[in-house]
């Protein structure tokens, strides 16, 4: 579920920056498990589901740029984004 949010708040991010682009980069959980993310356009589609890839749409061309990066690389990119992001509630129940 974090990697939803973190990819969630990634795009909006990048959809915000100078230039208009969607994009989304699936991180693993702390765990190392990751899930996969479907990004599609009107006229392509691709799904990530290994860590660290990144995709960015181009209206332009109408496609998907794939490419891997490194955790050193985002967290030096988006460094202040993971920070900012809340703890995940504690739940505990006692009889």
């Amino acid at each position: 579920m974090r990697f939803f949010v973190i990819c969630l708040c990634l795009t909006c991010l990048m959809g915000c920056a100078k230039q208009q682009t969607t994009g989304a980069i699936l991180l693993p959980e702390e765990s190392g498990k990751t899930g996969k993310i479907v990004m599609r356009s009107d006229t392509s589609g691709i799904m990530l589901d290994r860590p660290y890839t990144e995709a960015v749409y181009h209206p332009t061309t109408g496609g998907f740029l794939i490419r891997k990066t490194d955790p050193g690389q985002v967290q030096k990119t988006y460094g202040s984004l993971l920070e900012a992001e809340p703890d995940l509630p504690v739940t505990s129940t006692t009889k």
